[in-house]
């Protein structure tokens, strides 16, 4: 009889520790990423796409930079960003600009979009 509720009990915490270690699982999966994104799309004052332009991600605190060319449509996207302040330079045929102070959040996906002279400065 000892032995019975021996068994039922050792099974019983079995069962309770499977429980929480799939509980654990599902909490970590769950979890914001610890990285971001940036997307956008680049267009001229007449809000034609600007393709072929060299797009330039600068990290504010640690200086790293990541770069792109914008697609059809004048479309961009950095991924995998650690979390912060970032600046993001646009080149071409068609001109230069600059943005200062996007933020990019864990978890989540920044937009810089616009025209050239509204979210751009041009030079």
């Amino acid at each position: 009889m000892v032995a019975r509720v021996w068994t039922k009990s050792l099974a019983k915490a079995a069962l309770l520790m499977i429980a929480g270690a799939g509980t654990l699982c599902c909490a970590y999966a769950q979890r914001p990423s610890g990285t971001g994104s940036l997307a956008g799309k680049l267009t001229d004052v007449h809000s034609s796409p600007l393709e072929n332009m060299t797009v330039t991600l600068r990290n504010a605190a640690t200086g790293s930079v990541v770069q792109t060319t914008t697609a059809h449509e004048g479309k961009y996207r950095f991924g995998a960003l650690v979390q912060g302040e970032y600046t993001l330079t646009a080149t071409g045929p068609r001109g230069t600009g600059h943005v200062d102070g996007i933020y990019v959040a864990a978890g989540h996906e920044s937009q810089v979009t616009g025209s050239a002279n509204t979210v751009m400065r041009w030079k």
